[in-house]
């Protein structure tokens, strides 16, 4: 018996996931990008867990599209993106391959530019997230790293109802 075969466009959560899928000539999507479209269109509300956060996209997202779709998730939510330079926020954090080999000058200049202004580090990468924690343990920084979903949350928008009171979409 052959295996199933997908034919629609593929949400993914995994830079790595996407760009496996991708190769295979699966079409994908990645779901932050699909929230951030449904909150710019009043579906969803998204919030922050702070009032800032620097942004770590890792070497397998597209970087200008990842800072982007980060940036208006920023906007929506009332929250500040702090930038240095763009090459910072997509070196490698440290999984050459893979495996593990110790935090790298990029992702350890960033935990230090997080630190300075006391803001979390978000990214879209569970493998990166892991990383960069192992970074500032090294570095003994008092920076937090957050997974994308972990810092962002999407709710139902509030609508008015007939009464004047707000009820939540479905």
């Amino acid at each position: 018996m052959a295996p199933p075969t997908f034919t629609g466009t593929m949400l993914t959560a995994c830079p790595a996931c996407e760009r496996t899928l991708a190769a295979a000539g699966t079409p994908t999507v990645p779901v932050w990008g699909v929230l951030v479209e449904r909150a710019r269109r009043g579906e969803y509300q998204l919030k922050a867990r702070s009032p800032r956060f620097v942004p770590y996209v890792g070497c397998l997202s597209d970087r200008e599209v990842t800072l982007a779709v980060m940036s208006e998730a920023a906007e929506l939510a009332g929250t500040e993106q702090l930038l240095a330079h763009p090459s910072l926020h997509a070196s490698c954090c440290g999984a050459l391959g893979g495996a593990y080999r110790g935090p790298s000058r990029g992702v350890t200049e960033l935990v230090h530019f997080a630190a300075e202004r006391h803001a979390p580090i978000v990214t879209p990468c569970l493998l990166c997230r892991d990383n960069v924690r192992l970074a500032a343990r090294h570095e003994r920084a008092d920076v937090e790293v957050h997974f994308w979903p972990e810092f962002f949350r999407a709710a139902p928008a509030a609508v008015v109802g007939a009464s004047g009171d707000a009820e939540e979409r479905a």
